[in-house]
């Protein structure tokens, strides 16, 4: 029997002004700002002919009011899970990394980041299991459907970083950055799964992405 294709796609939710400052900003519930809603309708554009099953997020403000934009012309239910959300950074949450570096506590957090919590937060550890605890269960509860995931840069990188093996770890060694509003894709299930599609925001720059294309055509050729 063939197996039917489970497809989750994955969104970063849109810029915050923490985003635009770069703060950590972990479970502290920020919303987008006027850039991070634009983002959010040029991602509902780019997705509106795409027929989802499903749409999730994590349910903090930011994630929520990405997936209700980018859910308005599928007419379905944004379903928010806890479990979506950002690593928890405790006492990181709202300064940048320069602040950070000024407290006593940090160059113990940055040597062992990969094994440690920041006072207060979670280990990166700790953040996979709940992640993908939930994506195997929403991939097991539509099997063979498409489905729409709102959440988190560290969210999405732990869904990824377990399809492609890379242990939490190993985080701090092999960098995933996911941009602002990118869109991932994964295809999940019992016998196979891989990484699609990675950090595309083509919907984002449509004017540059049809000037690389073109570039990329002419060397072809």
């Amino acid at each position: 029997m063939k197996e039917k294709k489970t497809l989750l796609f994955l969104v970063r939710h849109g810029e915050t002004e923490w985003n635009s400052q770069q703060r950590y900003q972990g479970q502290t519930d920020s919303r987008l700002n006027a850039k991070g809603r634009r983002q959010a309708r040029a991602a509902a554009r780019r997705l509106a002919k795409i027929k989802f099953d499903a749409i999730y997020a994590s349910d903090l403000k930011r994630a929520a009011e990405c997936a209700e934009i980018i859910a308005a012309p599928h007419k379905l239910k944004v379903q928010t899970d806890a479990a979506l959300r950002e690593r928890c950074f405790g006492v990181l949450e709202g300064l940048t990394r320069s602040e950070g570096q000024k407290h006593s506590w940090w160059k113990a957090f940055e040597a062992s980041d990969a094994f440690a919590a920041p006072p207060g937060g979670e280990t990166r550890g700790q953040m996979r299991r709940r992640v993908v605890a939930l994506a195997k269960q929403i991939a097991a509860r539509h099997e063979g459907e498409n489905i729409l995931i709102v959440a988190h840069g560290g969210t999405i990188t732990q869904i990824i970083g377990h399809i492609l093996g890379i242990s939490p770890r190993s985080h701090t060694r092999i960098k995933l950055r996911l941009d602002n509003c990118s869109l991932s894709i994964v295809q999940a299930g019992p016998d196979r799964t891989g990484l699609l599609l990675l950090n595309d925001t083509s919907h984002l720059f449509p004017k540059a992405a049809v000037s690389v294309l073109a570039a990329m055509e002419d060397r072809a050729t």
